[in-house]
């Protein structure tokens, strides 16, 4: 009997008050779904205990500062994925709770967990408990193996572990998704990707080199004075890598770990640091913003208050009314002239 005859036929019954009709609707209802469509046929052993697609958004974004990647990004998805991979895959969930097999295991996945993939390679996601948001960064295999090569990593990186808990990483991914998804800067992006290429192949089975101490010293300070010469001006990781003589991926490591931040970072600290000297001589908010290369004046803005706490227009009322106490508290003290 097909699925919707099923229903009918079930319905019918239990209106006459048959219990055995009752389970038959809703075994019926259970196992095809509103759609009578077999919910196990998309995925054998697959389950839904959660249905709330009709919540799920997704979306895909190809980074313009870093080609050859795209991201994917999800949010309330109860979907049952079954996905075949023809690049290295980083899938990062902040919410989750779900089974899914790859090689042959059955493994868990929870917020916090990260799934690493290699071409040629399919998972399956089994049973979804709730809802999930995540992130997934896929990366053409010949980028991927170039960046491999920089670090030191020969022939083509494979991954015993599928499936790891790591902060960094997901971090990493959600930062650089976030610096896409806000059309941040060419720097920005390629930063993030950078640690976030180098905390991935952490896991290949043979791990990247390390990087001698007193060349990336050397590395970090040429990066900074190229920043220094150049703050107003976009900047790729590429260029600094030139520059430098370091790989794309070890000087974002280097660089973060010795100053404190990534080299994109450092130099917006720069903008706003020389914004605030224009601030206090008097130029406009939307001339400061074209002369340090921002976008407009509210990214300029933007930035100000997540360094500063304050926008620029209240900065600047700040000082006026700082500079007026001032010169009323000297007009009350004879003979102060300073």
């Amino acid at each position: 009997m097909l699925p919707y005859e099923m229903l009918t036929e079930g319905c019918r019954k239990v209106l006459t008050g048959s219990k055995p009709a009752l389970i038959l609707l809703l075994f019926t209802l259970r196992h095809y779904g509103e759609d009578g469509r077999s919910q196990s046929a998309e995925c054998p052993g697959g389950e839904i205990i959660q249905d709330e697609n009709s919540r799920e958004r997704v979306c895909y974004l190809r980074p313009a500062g870093v080609p050859g990647t795209e991201l994917m990004v999800a949010y309330g998805s109860s979907r049952l994925w079954r996905v075949y991979h023809d690049r290295y895959v980083l899938c990062g969930c902040r919410v989750a709770g779900a089974g899914w097999r790859c090689r042959g295991k059955s493994l868990s996945l929870n917020g916090g967990s990260l799934m690493l993939m290699e071409p040629g390679e399919m998972h399956c996601n089994t049973v979804v408990h709730k809802p999930a948001d995540f992130k997934v960064l896929m990366i053409e295999p010949g980028l991927f193996k170039s960046a491999a090569k920089e670090l030191g990593l020969s022939g083509t990186p494979h991954f015993g572990l599928k499936h790891v808990e790591d902060s960094r990483l997901l971090g990493a991914l959600y930062r650089f998704s976030a610096a896409v998804e806000a059309g941040s800067s060419v720097l920005n992006q390629q930063s993030w990707f950078a640690l976030c290429l180098r905390l991935f192949l952490g896991y290949a089975e043979r791990t990247p080199s390390r990087l001698n101490a007193t060349n990336a010293q050397h590395a970090v300070q040429c990066a900074k004075n190229y920043l220094r010469e150049r703050f107003c001006e976009p900047v790729g990781l590429d260029e600094l890598s030139l520059e430098t003589g370091l790989s794309r991926f070890h000087l974002v490591h280097a660089f973060t770990r010795q100053v404190g931040l990534p080299p994109h970072a450092y130099q917006i600290c720069m903008r706003i640091a020389r914004g605030c000297t224009l601030l206090r001589a008097g130029i406009p908010v939307a001339d400061i913003a074209m002369r340090l290369g921002f976008a407009d004046q509210s990214h300029f803005a933007r930035h100000f208050k997540r360094i500063w706490g304050t926008t620029p227009g209240d900065y600047v009322q700040a000082r006026r009314k700082t500079s007026t106490v001032r010169t009323s508290w000297r007009a009350q003290v004879p003979g102060l002239s300073y």
